[in-house]
């Protein structure tokens, strides 16, 4: 798939989420309404693979670089995909899609964007390995302000699937691996493009 050309957005760390962290039930009226109150949304977590050894025979400021094209690449490719990327650790990014962003169907947006994500970081970063798993669920009480919206925040079962099979990932197999909620929430269009890995996990065909 060719990689999508937009515009370069921010990446806010994990640090700066609680300012931004608006609850449920406070008068907004500006804040977008869901159209589907049980609609649920898609977790995809990114993680640097074997980061400590990324520092070996690289200066502070090459690594500095590299971290930055990681960060800024699944920020332009989650962005592509209608979803909001916030960095979740040194080197993992938490990329959420779903209702109220735009995209129509968060589990196609977030499979989609895994694959287009796992073909950029081949090309564009040879050099770096990584880690990708794709959970759905519902989404958590909280709003996180983004640029042009409010996202729903994931706290719990999606994020925590996402990050288990990013886990699952770096033991061996597939780099990518989604849950078998994800697949049963995608289109038949986006699911005849992975194919079953592991127990309860698919990869990308």
């Amino acid at each position: 798939m060719a990689p999508h050309e937009v515009a370069r957005s921010s990446l806010p760390a994990s640090g700066d989420l609680g300012a931004d962290l608006i609850p449920f039930g406070d008068a907004l009226s500006d804040r977008p309404r869901s159209s589907c109150p049980d609609a649920d949304a898609a977790v995809l977590v990114v993680e640097v693979a074997h980061a400590d050894s990324l520092t070996a025979g690289r200066s502070a400021l090459e690594l500095g670089a590299l971290l930055a094209k990681f960060f800024r690449t699944v920020a332009e490719v989650t962005e592509a995909h209608g979803g909001y990327a916030e960095r979740d650790d040194l080197c993992a990014v938490r990329c959420v899609f779903g209702d109220p962003a735009s995209s129509t169907c968060a589990a196609d947006a977030a499979l989609a964007a895994a694959r287009e994500l796992r073909d950029r970081l081949v090309g564009e970063l040879p050099e770096l390995a990584f880690t990708i798993g794709i959970s759905v669920g519902a989404p958590g009480a909280g709003w996180i302000r983004a640029r042009h919206r409010f996202e729903p925040l994931v706290i719990c079962a999606p994020a925590s699937e996402a990050r288990r099979l990013c886990g699952q990932a770096r033991r061996g197999g597939p780099p990518v691996l989604a849950s078998e909620r994800a697949l049963a929430r995608a289109s038949a269009t986006e699911a005849c493009r992975w194919s079953s890995a592991a127990p309860a996990a698919h990869s990308i065909r």
